[in-house]
């Protein structure tokens, strides 16, 4: 049994933490507040995830994308098929495309489907990662500076090209794979050069003013401004791991070591507020939001510790299937 390193969960704790929060400012926060709020908040994002992806893979030494797969569909398919069963909405259909991973959404909690996108991006990126470093491992940083020409000539309206790659789309493949190399490659660098390369990405995003971009625009699909403004953040995370190694709180290593749960269940919480919004009839905005915050971070939690240890007892029990270390 391969040992966890309690930094890379308590960071992968926290980021979805920050997701649920992301979720609660853009989809029923849309309707109240301000841009700006929303904008800020995608500095921390689902970047991280790649991040710590590579870190792990730098830890252990080896990516088992078959693996990964294999757990991200039954973790999604067996959620649906507990869904089916709750609202008696059957679909075999449905538990077919989840099976291999093209989810489809869910009526009663459409954040669930809205968030789905992340999951063909990451496993696509963990497949093209996996063959970079065992086939052609001399392509890592040639990958990296290629991928960001690519998205330099996109922002530029130079030249603007996108095509299918494996579950996702050229356009996303390049920047997080080029993520979890970074995250692998500079987990070995020093702090003075992480604190370096965090600065200079601060100084982009204040010279080139993307902090008065509408990130969202540049996130769905990526472009230059999303991607600039995600890597302090990341740099950061990657810098503090040497001092905070050893950080463990149960609650936020809980989340992190269960991640894909908690990222599921923060769907169901983000479309409750769909429903609870209406009642919240007072005009106090940052009140409203802290009390959706409060609801979604609630719902998303308990029902992510029930859906985990449901999961766990029905694989324990019915299926004979081993996931020793999880990069997710």
């Amino acid at each position: 049994m391969i040992k966890r390193e309690n930094y890379i969960d308590f960071v992968r704790g926290i980021v979805i933490i920050q997701v649920i929060q992301i979720h609660t400012s853009f989809h029923s926060g849309g309707m109240y507040l301000p841009d700006i709020f929303r904008n800020v908040s995608l500095f921390l994002d689902v970047p991280v995830f790649f991040i710590l992806t590579g870190m792990t893979f730098a830890s252990v030494g080896k990516l088992n994308p078959v693996k990964q797969m294999l757990k991200i569909s039954l973790v999604f398919t067996f959620f649906l098929i507990f869904y089916q069963i709750a609202f008696s909405d059957y679909s075999i259909e449905k538990i077919v495309r989840s099976i291999f991973l093209n989810f489809t959404d869910i009526p009663k909690f459409p954040t669930v489907g809205a968030s789905y996108w992340f999951i063909p991006v990451y496993v696509s990126s963990v497949l093209l990662t996996y063959i970079i470093y065992n086939y052609f491992s001399w392509f890592r940083w040639p990958f990296v500076l290629l991928s960001f020409i690519y998205y330099l000539l996109i922002y530029t309206k130079v030249y603007t090209f996108d095509c299918i790659v494996l579950l996702s789309t050229l356009r996303y493949c390049l920047f997080y794979t080029s993520l979890i190399i970074l995250g692998t490659e500079l987990s070995k660098a020093t702090t003075k050069q992480l604190i370096f390369l965090m600065i200079t990405s601060i100084v982009a995003i204040i010279v080139f003013k993307f902090y008065k971009v509408n990130l969202q625009e540049s996130k769905f699909p990526i472009n230059i401004p999303y991607i600039i403004c995600s890597l302090p953040s990341c740099f950061i995370i990657l810098a503090l791991k040497r001092r905070l190694n050893s950080i463990y709180t149960p609650i936020v290593n809980y989340i992190g070591q269960n991640s894909i749960f908690f990222y599921l269940t923060q769907g169901v919480g983000a479309s409750i507020l769909f429903d609870a919004l209406p009642y919240m009839t007072f005009e106090n905005i940052y009140l409203k939001y802290i009390l959706c915050l409060s609801i979604n971070l609630i719902f998303s939690i308990f029902l992510g510790c029930l859906y985990c240890y449901s999961y766990k007892f029905v694989k324990e029990k019915f299926l004979n299937f081993n996931f020793k270390r999880s990069v997710l």
